[in-house]
């Protein structure tokens, strides 16, 4: 940071600024540079370095002063270098990439001006640009580690994780004491679900790095998503004392926390979280479930308002919930249907007070459930999430009626639907030509992975041998179903299994399958609801959930029955028993299923 140019009468102001500010005494820098410019206003290396000062305050100023600097020296590499790095600070990326070009036309050979150029092409989305130019900074330098692990991040963000990881590794080779492309490979195969490996990658950058925050709160992650529930907590708490303001460390523990039952302690995280972030509604939609899994519904439906995987621009969340006595007649409510089919079933039970209290309801959902919707009773007109809505009526999202409707603590049952006979007809006697009763249906596998979504999985063959020696007929309800899957399962049995699961894309045969079915052994999925509408709607079947840890909010964190499907028992995955978590709750299954025969 040493002055360009020379004027007599500023020098000395000049000098002692660069020392205040080469020394990190910002604020005596700054007056120093201020008076500087009142004596010489256009002096260039005062522009810029107050410019640097400002820089993290005010990244627009800082963006006036450097700009102002180049106007007496257009050429100089530096200015240009640091403009960028303001543009960009003040969210003017398109104009910082302007800024790194014409650094790279005046010095074709500059790697540092391609490594920041090729990350601003990948924040504005640009992934080709992005991945040419750092490519380009590392012919010219390949020993920087940064740029390899830029690319690699990169390349991971284009949906090439295995060229992500060629990346970081060449890289590796190259400058091997440089942890944070360790940190990266961790993080790409935990995005691969190669848990494993990310395991082992981010204990080698802890290992040489031993306060390297990031890898700690990321090993974390890791070892959660692996369930070793235990070593994940040991780690975000590490991280934490190196770190105690990072929201999203905090955000990371709640979920071990919660997953073994620590609920006050998950909640905590979960309050520190959005103490530090207020304004992520990831933390405030994570506390809305620690809330649920709690049975603290009324603070729970609140915070559920946050859940992001709604667009709330579209569909902002409502300002006030309906108060319990009020008289609604006159009043129009229009559900619009979201996530999944087992959403929209189980969210629409709370719309009955709205009907109740004399509105009329409109429902948008599913085409497949508009028939069944339509005999709910309390719903006066049902149609299809594709059709344009009513326009005259208050548009409500379905997954705000817990809170909108007034419920508070209150768990409304499932709502009855009955099957078309036509529909049963059809199924009693696909039933009989499957095999004599009783009937046991089975399902393994549901939903699907990613941040916002529910993935539940249970064993299959620990499953179906609970059921192996059971009389009657064994029936597979699994959606999509991996070639070969249920014929492996029969043969691993030595039974025939029936393959009844063409019935998930016809949801009034499914419905009036769980009519008839004797037994219903499953994770939560569409099917369930369905279950759910049958039994209270007087049907006998007996229904078995598999929860699989961590549980979903309806299921809640602990117990053998949910409010919420008070008829059916649950099973649950121990996350605290490491390589036996399912073998109680398939040996308990084994016993009620027999325990039912005998009565």
């Amino acid at each position: 940071m040493r002055p360009t140019t020379s004027n007599a009468n500023t020098d000395s102001l000049l000098a002692m600024a660069v020392s205040h500010h080469q020394a990190g005494r910002l604020g005596e820098a700054e007056a120093l540079y201020r008076q500087t410019l009142d004596l010489a206003p256009t002096n260039a290396d005062a522009l810029h370095l107050l410019g640097l000062v400002t820089l993290t305050r005010d990244p627009v100023e800082a963006t006036q002063l450097i700009a102002k600097a180049l106007k007496t020296a257009p050429k100089n590499i530096l200015f240009l270098s640091n403009l960028a790095k303001a543009q960009n600070a003040a969210g003017e990326n398109s104009k910082a990439v302007n800024t790194l070009k014409r650094v790279i036309k005046l010095d074709p050979k500059n790697d540092a001006a391609m490594n920041s150029l090729g990350v601003l092409y990948a924040g504005l989305r640009d992934q080709r640009k992005a991945e040419y130019t750092l490519r380009q900074a590392i012919k010219i330098r390949p020993d920087h580690g940064e740029y390899w692990n830029n690319l690699g991040l990169i390349l991971s963000a284009s949906d090439k994780k295995t060229e992500a990881i060629e990346a970081l590794e060449q890289g590796l080779k190259i400058a091997p004491d440089y942890p944070v492309l360790l940190n990266s490979i961790g993080a790409v195969h935990r995005d691969m679900e190669h848990l494993e490996e990310s395991i082992a990658s981010l204990e080698k950058a802890i290992a040489k790095a031993p306060t390297y925050f990031e890898a700690i709160s990321n090993l974390g992650v890791s070892l959660n998503d692996a369930g070793r529930y235990e070593a994940a907590i040991e780690k975000f708490e590490a991280a934490l004392e190196l770190n105690p303001e990072h929201g999203e460390t905090w955000r990371g523990l709640s979920k071990p926390l919660m997953t073994l039952g620590h609920k006050a302690r998950a909640l905590e995280a979960c309050e520190q979280a959005m103490k530090l972030a207020p304004g992520n509604i990831i933390a405030l939609w994570e506390r809305a479930l620690v809330n649920l899994l709690s049975g603290d519904f009324k603070a729970g439906w609140s915070d559920y308002r946050a859940r992001p995987m709604v667009n709330r621009k579209k569909w902002p969340p409502p300002d006030n919930p309906v108060d319990q006595a009020a008289d609604l007649s006159g009043r129009h409510f229009v559900l619009m249907g979201e996530q999944g089919l087992g959403e929209e079933l189980f969210f629409l039970r709370f719309a009955a007070r709205l009907k109740e209290n004399g509105a009329r309801i409109t429902a948008c959902i599913d085409e497949r459930l508009v028939p069944m919707v339509q005999r709910m009773g309390f719903i006066d007109n049902a149609q299809s999430k594709t059709t344009p809505p009513p326009k005259d009526g208050e548009h409500i999202l379905i997954g705000d009626l817990g809170w909108f409707a007034g419920w508070g603590d209150i768990t409304p049952p499932p709502v009855a639907i009955a099957a078309l006979e036509e529909n049963a007809a059809l199924i009693r006697q696909r039933l009989k030509n499957a095999g004599p009763g009783p009937y046991t249906a089975l399902t393994w596998r549901a939903g699907t992975k990613g941040p916002t979504t529910l993935y539940k999985v249970a064993p299959k063959t620990a499953l179906a041998l609970a059921v192996k020696d059971l009389p009657g007929t064994v029936i597979a309800l699994q959606r999509n179903p991996i070639e070969g899957e249920v014929e492996g399962l029969a043969e691993e049995l030595g039974r025939e299994i029936a393959d009844f699961t063409d019935l998930n894309d016809d949801l009034e045969s499914m419905l009036a399958l769980m009519e008839q079915i004797d037994r219903y052994a499953c994770v939560s999925n569409t099917n369930l609801h369905l279950a759910a509408a049958a039994i209270a709607s007087g049907a006998a079947l007996q229904c078995h959930v598999l929860v699989p840890a961590p549980a979903e909010f309806r299921w809640l964190a602990d117990g053998e029955f949910s409010p919420w499907f008070p008829n059916m028992a649950l099973y649950r995955e121990d996350p605290a028993m490491d390589g036996q978590k399912w073998d109680g709750a398939i040996t308990a299954l084994g016993h009620a299923l027999r325990d039912a025969l005998k009565q």
